[in-house]
């Protein structure tokens, strides 16, 4: 019950702080490597990097290939995740 609460507060803030700023967000990031289906992606400084299927980026992916990836908030997907999280709570409490 306490990680589901934690997460609607979470959704919540997310909310709050991104729909302040409608607009879209670019950032360039470089293929550092590729094992297993999975593409390790490096952000254009260096220092943080993350993972992700290789079959989410169009055409062959290759070490070294720079792309641009843009981070957009989805207001819609976000009212449906707090509907359902409201939902569990709602179901939780009347248990």
């Amino acid at each position: 019950m306490k990680k589901i609460i934690a997460l609607a507060v979470l959704v919540m803030v997310g909310v709050v702080l991104f729909s302040e700023e409608s607009s879209a967000r670019s950032v360039a990031v470089v293929i550092d490597s590729i094992e297993e289906g999975m593409v390790s992606v490096f952000f254009g400084d260096g220092q943080e990097s993350f993972t992700v299927p290789a079959d989410m980026f169009p055409g062959e992916v290759h070490e070294g290939m720079w792309y641009t990836v843009t981070v957009e908030f989805d207001q819609a997907r976000t009212a449906a995740a707090i509907e359902r999280i409201r939902r569990i709570i709602a179901g939780l409490s009347s248990e």
